[in-house]
């Protein structure tokens, strides 16, 4: 469901409401309960309001609903923010400016215009009286002229050096209040937890006097924990909470509550509708329970999630992970430093989060691991109030990125700062217009505006290109297969129709350009295989059927074109011959297939497996056991290298060539066939695919591979330290079954009990001076 965008009066995360019309979260029934308290007290007493809440509760918008209960009632508003404050005395002097201020702005009337100009004359060095007879605005009991004379006074040093408040005094006092006539007076004093904490103190003691006036009511809106950690770190004699001291300062407390959820709802679906109006409804509702209660928050991260909006509009509103995209941003929101974990977390290789899916003990402690990371992570240098609520978020986005790939994981959190090149809804625009006329065109205008769009090169864009068509081609199917209707399949089957036509245009009849350049890499060739292999028993009905046909032929041209065959053959699983098929049919055609794939790839595996023979260190790295595919190729006797006569003959007949070849690769070639044979006597690594017993069978069904490669070997003196390893290998190979004669030694490789009795040569004698 796809929400409507409206104008809202919702001017930014850090703006407050400004009418009931913008009140979402009750806000109104707090600015209520502190007008009854404010209109039920004494009129001669002080009245201190304290309005709790942490920053983005929304307190600066309690006080503006507040202010309209207030003037609705006559009482005089004043309000200022303490956020400037440069001292502890600037506080209190921006209070005096503000009362200034506001009290000329009420027009104050005389019983008639003649009285009005009398008393103007009387004051006419007061320019505030001055004004307020010339303009009027409310009728006013006769004053006597002593009252007059100090009010002015008063006022003159209000509306000058407020610095200076000291000089103003109880009879100053007074005045203005028998001035205002009965007046209440009402001050907002907000944004105090926000001065700098070195003044808080002082400022809270110098306005305790200020506090006392009588018939003038305070609401000070500030952050409990804020002002107690600075009154506590001022001195240890406030206690650690200081709530000894606050409570001699405010006379009633509100704490600003968390909202309901309903009311979370109506919040967070108004922001998100003024900046993301593409979000669903449904997706909001999913990360509800962990938005965080201030609505400055949540604002905030519907702004985070509105900046996103251009690159999501590209995409159709079921392509976009909105749940993943909404959880990360609001851990982002709470903690870079979180997010970033997190993400780091969910790309780790070999990590499995999907927490349910273990039993109850694994689950509780891999939770209590993530938890204890983030909270640790936000411990810096306190701990937030509500790092619960962000280690909930992470596990939710834990499991929920656990079903999808480290790339899409990376596609959705980099949107933000790398525009997407060619989205899965704009291909599908593509894919039926080349449906329609097979246009080449087509394409390439759709590669080179994705390389426009994104900045990359063609080689990037043509490998994305790829990555999107596979993927909707595996959504058509996956759509096939879940269809409840006729109807339904039809039009799904249509669509895979259309992908696979784009995909055969691309593996089979575009043989060059970067496209095809694209197509030829590893990892899509082996993505596009495991698609195939997984809707092989799928063929219920002619159309399955013919999509069968067509996907192994395409899957042919994909092993053929492929540049990467050894990732092609393990991704068939020769090491355990793992498949998960549900039935005897579908483990055969499993089987057959995957015999299908490392056929065709067995003679390029091979070959390439040959040519690292003749290379400096080409088998260095499977020895090492950093090559997967290598160890099983040389150690398993299932190997093609084992099974296909013409390949193992290929494999000897390069040892033999190799020899008679120059002296470079006659030497690399002595030193891989030497690490070939001690790979094939499992010794090179601590974990082997064979072992002495795959060994001996190698042997006894080849019997000229081992001469040959011991022959390479020996081809290529070694030095007098390291033949005793040789005498060894030559021992082990006789333990497999190799005859002597097929082992001969040279005559530079000096038996065991000759090599003992050689005496090394004694130094060179010093030379006498």
């Amino acid at each position: 469901m796809k929400m409507n965008r409206q104008l809202s009066r919702l001017s930014g995360h850090d703006a407050p409401i400004q009418s009931t019309a913008d009140d979402l979260l009750n806000g109104f029934g707090v600015a209520r309960a502190i007008h009854r308290v404010l209109v039920t007290a004494p009129a001669n007493w002080s009245t201190r309001i304290g309005l709790y809440g942490p920053w983005g509760s929304g307190k600066t918008s309690i006080l503006n609903l507040l202010r309209i209960l207030e003037e609705e009632d006559g009482a005089i508003v004043i309000s200022f923010s303490a956020w400037s404050a440069t001292g502890e005395s600037d506080v209190v002097a921006q209070f005096y400016r503000a009362l200034a201020e506001r009290l000329r702005s009420e027009r104050i009337q005389l019983p008639t215009r003649q009285r009005a100009k009398e008393l103007a004359a009387k004051v006419s060095g007061f320019a505030v009286f001055a004004r307020w007879a010339r303009l009027g605005a409310e009728e006013l009991a006769p004053v006597p002229p002593v009252v007059k004379k100090v009010a002015t006074e008063a006022l003159s040093k209000l509306s000058s050096a407020a610095s200076a408040w000291t000089r103003i005094g109880r009879k100053d006092l007074e005045a203005i209040t028998t001035l205002l006539n009965g007046r209440r007076v009402v001050v907002f004093i907000d944004d105090l937890d926000r001065a700098d904490p070195r003044l808080v103190p002082k400022t809270l003691l110098a306005m305790r006097e200020l506090l006392d006036w009588p018939g003038f009511s305070f609401v000070l809106a500030f952050d409990r924990r804020a002002i107690s950690s600075a009154l506590s770190e001022y001195s240890q004699a406030f206690g650690d909470d200081a709530q000894g001291f606050l409570e001699k300062v405010i006379d009633v407390p509100f704490e600003v509550t968390d909202a309901r959820e309903e009311q979370r709802m109506r919040l967070a679906e108004a922001a998100f509708r003024a900046c993301c109006d593409l979000i669903p409804v449904e997706a909001i509702a999913a990360f509800l329970p962990i938005l965080p209660s201030q609505p400055r928050r949540v604002k905030l991260i519907a702004r985070m999630m509105g900046a996103l909006q251009p690159s999501l509009a590209r995409h159709s509103v079921e392509e976009v992970d909105w749940t993943g995209i909404g959880l990360y941003l609001v851990i982002k929101e709470a903690s870079q430093v979180v997010a970033d974990w997190v993400v780091k977390a969910a790309t780790a290789e070999g990590v499995d989060w999907t927490l349910w899916a273990r039993d109850e003990n694994e689950r509780r402690k891999k939770e209590e691991e993530v938890r204890s990371n983030v909270l640790g992570l936000l411990n810096e240098p306190h701990l937030p109030p509500d790092a619960d609520r962000i280690a909930d978020a992470t596990l939710r986005l834990l499991r929920h990125w656990d079903m999808e790939s480290n790339e899409t994981v990376l596609y959705w959190v980099e949107i933000a700062y790398r525009e997407p090149d060619i989205t899965l809804s704009e291909f599908h625009k593509l894919r039926d217009e080349f449906a329609d006329g097979q246009s080449a065109a087509l394409v390439e205008i759709a590669i080179r505006r994705a390389t426009s769009i994104a900045s990359v090169p063609v080689q990037q864009a043509s490998a994305h290109f790829l990555d999107v068509a596979v993927t909707s081609y595996r959504m058509a199917l996956d759509a096939m297969a879940g269809s409840h209707t006729r109807v339904e399949w039809e039009a799904r089957y249509a669509d895979a129709k259309k992908t696979l036509l784009l995909l055969e245009y691309v593996w089979i009849q575009r043989k060059n350009g970067e496209l095809a350049a694209a197509a030829s890499q590893g990892a899509i060739s082996a993505t596009l295989l495991s698609v195939v292999a997984r809707w092989l028993t799928w063929t219920n009905n002619d159309g399955e059927l013919s999509l069968r046909q067509r996907e192994r032929e395409l899957a042919l041209a994909v092993i053929e074109s492929c540049i990467d065959p050894e990732l092609l053959f393990a991704e068939t699983d020769p090491f355990w011959e793992s498949h998960g098929a549900d039935s005897p049919r579908s483990s055969e055609l499993m089987k057959a297939w995957r015999s299908t794939v490392r056929a065709a790839l067995a003679p390029r595996v091979v070959t390439r497996l040959c040519e690292k023979f003749l290379k400096t260190n080409g088998l260095a790295l499977i020895a090492a056991g950093d090559d997967r595919l290598g160890p099983w190729l040389i150690e398993n006797e299932k190997s093609p290298l084992y099974t296909n006569a013409d390949l193992t003959r290929q494999l000897v007949e390069v040892m033999q060539a190799g020899r008679v070849s120059s002296e470079s690769v006659r030497i690399a070639l002595s030193k891989n066939a030497r690490l070939y044979l001690r790979q094939l006597l499992f010794q090179t690594r601590d974990a082997s695919w064979g072992g002495i017993e795959d060994a001996k069978a190698i042997h006894a069904r080849h019997p000229e591979i081992i001469p040959a490669a011991w022959a390479a070997i020996i081809d290529i003196p070694v030095p007098f330290r390291m033949q005793s390893s040789l005498r060894k290998l030559r021992t082990d190979l006789l333990k497999v079954g190799v005859i002597s004669d097929q082992l001969p030694g040279p005559s530079w490789l000096k038996d065991e009990a000759e090599a003992s009795t050689v005496i090394p040569s004694p130094p060179p004698a010093a030379v006498s001076s």
